[in-house]
Formats: structure tokens, C-alpha cells, sequence
């Protein structure tokens, strides 16, 4: 596994930092145990999807067209739906399913998970299977994840959406990267260099002229044939010749 590999030569530069990553990587892969024992115990809460009861409820309010926020025995909203109406939107498939708390909990969790593995392999290298599999134990021995799994709470798909936006703002930079004039410029240079390459002959041909209307300024200049002599009324450059070659 390529992830092992980097792990041994990071041990060799960072031994102490290698070793605190591999003890609580240790302590993740058995926390689910603990929990185990903790729950056995009555010292940690059961997968009960608490807040998910709340989801539920304002999901059948509404489709019932009641009011979908409600006040507990106290007057006050604990343990009832406060999310924005829109979320009921998100709801109302796990919430008329037979097992939706539990389905909702398994859902999010596994996007919480892919979206995860998208991250790393925006920052980093694509994984492989073993390694993905590998990081979704760790991410279920993570005890606020897991007590989010229990509650049936949205904290698992918030942390999701976070992610995902995230990796949308890295790819997008990378693509607004390779669409940039710096990133442009071999192709503009060898254009630019093609386009320059016919000037130096028309240059050359401009200074040739230009000498050429010196050496005829310099000479007492008449007309050979087309013409009574006069430069301003003859019609053909060419027929210009200079005094001197007329007098040879």
C-alpha cells in the first residue's frame, strides 16, 4: 500500500509526529469496540435516531398541511423541527421510508465518507480501495461522527456539502489555472514568433527602397521616354533615370 510507504519514510523525518498519527489512527480503529462496551454499560446512548423523530414530524405536519413548527410541553421548541422549510424537501423520502432514520443515518455517513476521500485526492493522489475502505473505519471510529450517526442528526451531510464545496473551488481554480495568459503563452509565443518571422524580408526590401529613393534624390533625375520630362506628370517610376546615365 503506497500510504504505508509514505508513513515509514515519514517516520523517518518526523518520528514524533508519525507516532502520535499512528496512535490515534490506532485508537479510531477500536473505538467502535468501546462504544460497544460503553453502550453495554449505559454510559453512551443507543442508536435511538433521536433527531431524526423531529425530521420526521414536521415532515408529516406538513404534508398534512399543518403547522410545521411546533412547541414542546414547555413552551419552548427543544427537540422539535427548527431547520429552514426547505430541508423538509430533503426529509420526506427517508421519512416515509420504513426504515428512514436508519437510512438516513447510513446515507450521510457514506457521503460524509466520499466526499472525504474526493477531498484527499484533490490535495493529494487518487487512493485506492483498501486505503478508502481503511479511512471510512477510521471515519466510524470517530466518536462525533458516530454520536451523529446515533442522533439521526444533518451534522454528517453538513460536513458533506462542506467538502464538496471545497473540492468545486479547488477544481475550479485549477481550471481557471490552466485557462490563464501565463498558461497560454507557449502557444501565443510561437504565433507571435511565426507572424515575425516575414518581417525581417519586408524590412529588408523597406531599406533597399529607401536607399534606392536616397540614390535617385541624390541624381539630377529627367524622364527617358513616356513623358516631356517633368517628374511630377510622369505616370511610370520606372522610366526615371539619373542625368548621369542619361549623359553616358
Amino acid at each position: 500500500m503506497p500510504s504505508l510507504a509514505r508513513l515509514r519514510a515519514l517516520w523517518n523525518d518526523r518520528p514524533a509526529f508519525a507516532g502520535l498519527a499512528a496512535a490515534f489512527a490506532c485508537f479510531l480503529l477500536v473505538y467502535p469496540a468501546i462504544d460497544w462496551w460503553l453502550r453495554s454499560i449505559d454510559l453512551a446512548p443507543p442508536f435511538v435516531f433521536w433527531d431524526f423523530g423531529a425530521y420526521g414530524g414536521a415532515v408529516e405536519r406538513w404534508l398534512a398541511n399543518e403547522q410545521i413548527y411546533e412547541r414542546n410541553a414547555d413552551g419552548g421548541f427543544f427537540g422539535t423541527y427548527l431547520y429552514p422549510p426547505v430541508f423538509l424537501v430533503l426529509f420526506r423520502p427517508f421519512a416515509q421510508l420504513p426504515n428512514g432514520a436508519l437510512v438516513w443515518a447510513v446515507s450521510s455517513l457514506l457521503f460524509l465518507w466520499g466526499c472525504l476521500v474526493a477531498v484527499v485526492q484533490t490535495l493529494t493522489r487518487r487512493l485506492s480501495w483498501p486505503e478508502r475502505l481503511f479511512g471510512l473505519w477510521l471515519l466510524v471510529g470517530f466518536q462525533p461522527v458516530l454520536l451523529n450517526v446515533k442522533m439521526g442528526q444533518t451534522g454528517a451531510f453538513m460536513a458533506g456539502l462542506l467538502c464538496l464545496a471545497f473540492v468545486a473551488m479547488e477544481r475550479g481554480h485549477a481550471d481557471r489555472g490552466r485557462g490563464s495568459p501565463a498558461a497560454r503563452r507557449p502557444a501565443s509565443s510561437a504565433s507571435s514568433s511565426s507572424r515575425t518571422r516575414p518581417s525581417a524580408p519586408t524590412s529588408s526590401r523597406t531599406a533597399s527602397g529607401s536607399s534606392r529613393r536616397s540614390a535617385r534624390g541624390s541624381a539630377s533625375w529627367r524622364c527617358r521616354s513616356c513623358c516631356s520630362g517633368s517628374r511630377s506628370t510622369c505616370a511610370t517610376s520606372m522610366c526615371w533615370r539619373g542625368a548621369s546615365d542619361r549623359a553616358g
